[in-house]
């Protein structure tokens, strides 16, 4: 089994580094904006052909000196895009990338080596450079790199992110704790256990400082010197949010693997429930997407099972207790009240169908594995019968 995984380690650029990593990503806007222009031209007379960069580097004096590798992911990048919007998963036509945006990115999607010195204090990859970098996490030996980024978070605040394709063997897990999540816009999620992940969330962290210098920066003159310093100062405080964000979330699914062998979750469009006036801050805050996005992988890693019900299984209506489904629920109704007498809160209730649901899942899954895999040695036994009769 492939896994695709990236490796993000902090690197420390020189001067001269510096200076060519910005003019590379300059050419490359520049390149992607003229790509996104020639598409919509070719889209409006239907008149879809291959665009050839050489060609384009020769037109325009603003590409020549790049990165011919930068050059080809991101024409491979605006493909990807267009084909999107094609298919209706991007509403509109994609806008035009700004130069002073952060986080400023250069992709080469390639298939690359890397070397390390005795220290591991730099990095050498071929085709690409060396820089100075902090070396924490190992990557795996039966492992090959497929992309490589060059990020520029902050101000002189440089990353590589390496993306790599994994030989992973999975092995045959035993379940004997199941659990199920329900998503809580208040905590996070609710176990079937009536366990909640309020620990796991970030709230009110560094609000009154991003405040502040709010305000501070309605007094500035706009792109001011005191106004650009304020502004950094604030995708500084978001940067440690973010941050801080993702290490709970990476907390709260190491300590579920740690307890249960099989988790069940539901599959929620999040823009929906965040359209509600009340919700939507706590939604977007909550970075739940990127929870289960955490889960899956990590489940696969430690051979656990994670199973995702189906949209619109009516996991809130349902009786936990008889299996009774109500017709009508509303959000301000909190507990679940059946005929059969069975009293229960919302979100556990919602958990313990989600449990039980994962569980058929599985169960069905197993049977379906074991049926191919009797016809396939059925099929082998019927030819090997009719190559003796031969």
């Amino acid at each position: 089994m492939i896994i695709n995984r990236s490796f993000i380690y902090r690197i420390y650029l020189t001067k001269k580094q510096k200076e060519n990593f910005r003019k590379i990503f300059e050419k490359n806007v520049f390149l992607f904006n003229l790509l996104l222009k020639i598409r919509k031209k070719q889209m409006n007379n239907e008149n879809y052909e291959n665009i050839f960069i050489k060609d384009l580097v020769k037109e325009y004096k603003e590409l020549s000196n790049g990165n011919l590798l930068a050059y080809i992911s991101t024409y491979h990048n605006v493909d990807i895009i267009i084909k999107k919007y094609k298919n209706g998963y991007i509403n509109g036509f994609p806008k035009d990338k700004n130069i002073d945006k952060y986080p400023k990115k250069l992709h080469f999607n390639i298939k690359t080596t890397f070397y390390l010195n005795e220290n591991k204090t730099r990095i050498f990859i071929s085709k690409i450079g060396n820089f100075k970098i902090r070396y924490h996490r190992k990557i795996p030996n039966n492992s090959y790199i497929r992309n490589i980024i060059i990020e520029e978070k902050l101000d002189n605040e440089f990353y590589l992110n390496i993306g790599i394709s994994e030989n992973h063997i999975k092995t045959d897990t035993e379940v004997k704790k199941l659990v199920g999540l329900d998503y809580s816009s208040t905590s996070l999620f609710v176990t079937s256990d009536n366990e909640r992940g309020d620990q796991y969330l970030v709230r009110e962290f560094l609000t009154n400082k991003i405040v502040n210098i709010q305000k501070k920066m309605q007094n500035c003159v706009l792109n001011s010197k005191n106004y650009l310093k304020l502004k950094h100062k604030l995708r500084k405080l978001h940067q440690k949010i973010a941050n801080k964000r993702e290490f709970y979330l990476h907390r709260a699914c190491n300590d579920l693997l740690i307890k249960f062998d099989l988790i069940a979750t539901e599959t929620l469009s999040l823009t929906n429930i965040a359209s509600h006036h009340k919700l939507g801050k706590h939604t977007y805050s909550n970075a739940y997407n990127k929870f289960l996005s955490f889960l899956n992988y990590k489940s696969i890693l430690n051979d656990k099972i994670f199973i995702k019900i189906p949209q619109f299984y009516p996991s809130t209506k349902i009786c936990s207790n008889c299996g009774k489904i109500k017709k009508i629920m509303y959000l301000d109704d909190r507990m679940y009240q059946c005929e059969c007498g069975f009293i229960c809160n919302r979100d556990l209730n919602a958990a313990i169908n989600i449990r039980n649901k994962g569980l058929d899942i599985f169960h069905n899954n197993i049977k379906k594995d074991k049926i191919k895999a009797f016809n396939c040695i059925w099929q082998n036994n019927n030819v090997g019968k009719r190559r003796l009769k031969m």
